[in-house]
Parts: C-alpha cells; structure tokens; sequence
C-alpha cells in the first residue's frame, strides 16, 4: 500500500496531514508514504522526513502532477495492492484506507469524500467554496476523481499523469484510465477534510486554475456538454437555507463572486470547445490530404 502526496508552499498543514496518516488504522510497516516535493525545500523536506515519509523532490517546480509522477517512478507497483493520492492540505479522516482498499475490490479507480466545513458564520467566499469546489460525488458521475481523495489499482497508477498540466491532471488522467476500459466509483466511507478558501481572492484564484484546465483540454470539450451557469439566486437560497447568510451586504457579495465564477469557467469551457472543433476539423482536412483539399477549394470557388 502506498500514500503518495505532492506538496509546495507552507509545511504546517503537511505535518498535520502526515499525523492523520501516521494515526490512520492500517499497520504502517505495511504503508508506504511519499512526499514528493515540487521544487526543492529544506523545511518541507525535513517535515517529511520527520514524520516518517520518505522524500523525493523535483529538482525545479514543475506541478503537482509531475511530483506524483516521481513519487510514482519510485515505487514497486507490481507489489502494492493500492497507490491512494491526497493533497498536503487535506486531512484524511479514520478509516480513510481501509474504505478505499474495499472499494478497490469492485472498481478500479475510488473517489473518496471530500468534506469542505466552514465557520458558523462564513466569508461569502468561504460559503461559496464549500458548495462549489470538489464536488467529489458530482465528479464521480462524469466519470473522474480528484486527486485530493483517489485511489487507484496499480495497473492504473502505471498510467502515470499528465506531467505537463498545472491543473486538470486529475480528470485527465481519469477520463484516460475509463478510455481503457478501467471502471471508476464513489466511495463514501472514505473521507478526506479540505479546508475552505475564506477569501475572494483565494476563491478567484482556485476559478482561474480551472480555467486554465478547462483551455488546455480541448480535445475533451469539443464533445462535452457545457456547465451550467447557476443562478445567483440559488446560491443565496442555499446560504439562507444553511443558516449561514450575513445579510444583504453578504448576499450581494455571495451573488457576484457566485456570476464571476461560473460566468468564467463557462467561457473557458466555450473556448475550449469551439478550439477543439476546430483542431478535429483541421485534422480532418489533413487526413483528407492537399488533392481533396484543392479540389474542395476549386469546387466552393466555382473553378475547375
């Protein structure tokens, strides 16, 4: 069994995720856990070592898929029964492996919960994060998993990610494994804790990460149903209904972060999709070769 987490930035919450692993029910001399760090750090490495994982680091940053990749490379696959991914800043909670090696019997990729909690009273951005961002269950039904909560069988995890993505390596390497035939399931019982985004700027950041994922596959796109663009309306009756309105200063807060976002990745997705038709139209008309391509130009220009 192997725990693999890629981790840049701050080393308190690596320390905090690697004592819930280390508490975890599940003999740790039967558990690997790697950190792969992106980009060398002193502090991140030594908070590694000192809980016990073994390190590996990239030696310039290169992403949280290209750190996975590594920590990848330096694994036995053929004799591990389970490789499970989570975040540095995700708290996985009792039980955590074990659910997810049970669902692994039955399909060959698990996505895990992702619990989001907020404060009693919220930021709007804070509300908006929770209800937002990792909808692990809705993923699941799409067939992808985030990598904040996902295990997978070893002959998936010999897959390998996409090293060259920042953001969307997750669904990427997940619609890949289903291309393959590979099944994928939600598994409840395993529960990872995600700390929400308490600012707009931290919330706008996250949205401009997807958007960038959502550009860079087009090829996915070019046949994928648009998102929806959620009514503000709704979010506001989703705080009041949670109890967690501030007002209507808050509200009106909540409604326009909630528009900015979801208008955002909308027109992300747009582009992407009208960019991937045109890359298969392209590819059609090489395929077709320069003599068809001629002849077509001669036949619309009334030559020939």
């Amino acid at each position: 069994m192997a725990v693999c987490i890629p981790v840049r930035g701050d080393a308190g919450p690596l320390r905090r995720a690697l004592d819930a692993i280390n508490k975890a029910d599940w003999p740790r001399q039967d558990l690997r856990v790697l950190v792969a760090v992106d980009g060398p750090d002193r502090d991140l490495e030594q908070a590694a070592a000192d809980a016990g994982a073994e390190v590996v680091t990239l030696e310039s940053p290169g992403g949280s898929y290209a750190a996975r990749n590594l920590a990848l490379g330096h694994l036995h696959l053929e004799q591990l029964d389970a490789v499970l991914f989570t975040d540095a800043d995700c708290l996985p909670q009792p039980g955590w492996i074990g659910a997810h090696v049970a669902a692994l019997e039955s399909t060959d990729l698990s996505g895990g919960a992702i619990e989001i909690p907020t404060r009693q009273q919220p930021s709007a951005a804070e509300f908006l994060d929770g209800v937002r961002h990792l909808r692990q269950r809705t993923y699941v039904a799409e067939g992808y998993a985030a990598t904040a909560n996902l295990a997978v069988r070893p002959e998936v995890a010999a897959l390998g990610f996409d090293g060259r993505l920042k953001t969307g390596g997750d669904s990427e390497f997940c619609v890949r494994a289903r291309s393959l035939g590979y099944t994928i399931g939600y598994t409840e019982d395993a529960v990872v804790v995600h700390p929400a985004r308490q600012t707009a700027r931290e919330v706008m950041k996250k949205v401009l990460r997807l958007c960038s994922g959502v550009l860079s596959q087009q090829d996915r796109w070019a046949t994928k149903r648009l998102p929806p663009l959620r009514s503000p309306i709704r979010r506001v009756r989703q705080a009041r209904k949670a109890g967690a309105s501030g007002g209507l200063f808050w509200e009106s807060r909540l409604a326009a972060l909630s528009v900015l976002a979801d208008g955002l990745v909308l027109a992300a997705a747009i582009a992407s999709k009208m960019l991937g038709r045109a890359a298969r139209w392209r590819s059609r008309q090489d395929a077709r070769g320069p003599a068809t391509r001629s002849r077509h130009r001669g036949e619309t220009s009334g030559h020939g």
